[in-house]
């Protein structure tokens, strides 16, 4: 696959890259870069190598000097520039992939270590995949978009969307197996095909809907006041922690604020043993410690404002921490886990929901209910 990218992106250079992008986006929806390398990059990859047929009159546009046959996805030119030097493993995948397309993928089995059993809900083929991506925690009645084949009677997950459908997605899904089925009988891996534009289309509008950027609230990657100071997608959070010792806790991530741990430590609570027992601190981007660096005081009067990533407050044997997206939640929690082990035990996540009006002004209110959105 890492020999093909790479002849996809000499041939095609910058400039093929995002033509395919903007295809593959339909002009609907608009994400950042970081959003696309996480929800999008995938599938996309999938789309521009066994999907996309660029065209003769998108080659000529590109004024790149390139061997790629108009009529042709990119794998299909790549494997007749070179599939007589490929071994024979390489040729047998790349010819059973061919130009497989993506669907909606119901789990209808998890077997814990293993892999999944899953149903196409446009096409009602049934598969047992056995090797799955091990970071997916997923349920029964969960949806996958992703492409998958059967090689040497084996099902594989060829590429598939970090993000997991809910099971309230199905009927969406359904209704679009249902308009497939009267444009032309049974839906097949070649209807898929031919539909291609439908089935990116519900996929694109599903994953709108489920980071928030429909039209029942505004783009939240768009708009600078539903971003965070960094550009990331404004989602007020809580993080509850269970800890067995506060001085422990404190150390591990003392090194996340910009003012220095004496400092710190001067402004904390200590019981009648001496022992730590309350303390609060921000967690700041790095470029405070940049600043702090530079000043060599503890006058911050004069620093340039720069991102607070959250606030984290240390109380007996518990700790919270305030964040204010959801990537944030992801790299926190990887480092208590690497710096505090068993000693740390992570309870539960409280996400605030914002709430717009007509004028695309916003109230958050604490939704104590909600763990950890998934995706």
């Amino acid at each position: 696959m890492l020999e093909l990218l790479g002849f996809a992106d000499a041939a095609l250079g910058k400039g093929g890259h995002l033509t395919a992008y903007d295809e593959f986006l339909l002009g609907d929806l608009f994400l950042d870069e970081q959003a696309r390398e996480r929800f999008l990059l995938p599938v996309f990859l999938h789309w521009l190598c066994f999907t996309w047929i660029p065209g003769a009159a998108t080659l000529e546009a590109l004024e790149v000097n390139t061997s790629l046959s108009p009529s042709m996805t990119l794998a299909e030119s790549y494997f007749q520039e070179n599939g007589d030097r490929l071994k024979k493993p390489e040729r047998d995948c790349l010819q059973a992939v061919g130009r497989a397309p993506l669907s909606f993928y119901e789990i209808t089995g998890v077997m814990p270590g293993k892999g999944l059993r899953c149903e196409d809900l446009l096409t009602g083929r049934r598969l047992q995949i056995m090797e799955m991506r091990k970071d997916l925690d997923m349920l029964p009645g969960e949806i996958l978009f992703m492409s998958a084949i059967s090689l040497e009677g084996v099902d594989i997950a060829v590429s598939s969307s970090p993000l997991i459908f809910p099971a309230s997605s199905r009927s969406e899904i359904l209704e679009l197996r249902a308009e497939l089925e009267d444009d032309g009988g049974v839906v097949t891996r070649d209807t898929l095909a031919a539909h291609d534009e439908d089935v990116r289309d519900l996929f694109l509008a599903l994953l709108a809907e489920e980071l928030g950027l429909n039209e029942s609230g505004p783009d939240a990657f768009g708009e600078d006041w539903a971003l965070t100071e960094d550009g990331l997608l404004f989602e007020p959070r809580t993080l509850h922690y269970f800890i067995t010792d506060p001085a422990e806790a404190f150390e591990a991530l003392c090194s996340l604020c910009a003012v220095a741990r004496e400092a710190l430590l001067e402004e904390a609570e200590f019981d009648a043993q001496g022992k730590l027992s309350l303390v609060e601190f921000s967690w700041d981007a790095e470029e405070a410690d940049d600043c702090a660096d530079a000043s060599g005081d503890d006058d911050t009067d004069d620093f340039p404002e720069v991102p607070v990533y959250g606030f984290i407050r240390i109380e007996a044997d518990t700790m919270t921490i305030d964040l204010d997206c959801e990537a944030r939640e992801e790299d926190i929690r990887k480092l208590i886990a690497d710096t505090l082990g068993d000693k740390a035990r992570y309870e539960r996540t409280e996400i605030q929901i914002l709430e717009y009006d007509d004028d695309n002004d916003y109230d958050a209110d604490f939704d104590e209910d909600v763990d950890v959105v998934k995706f």
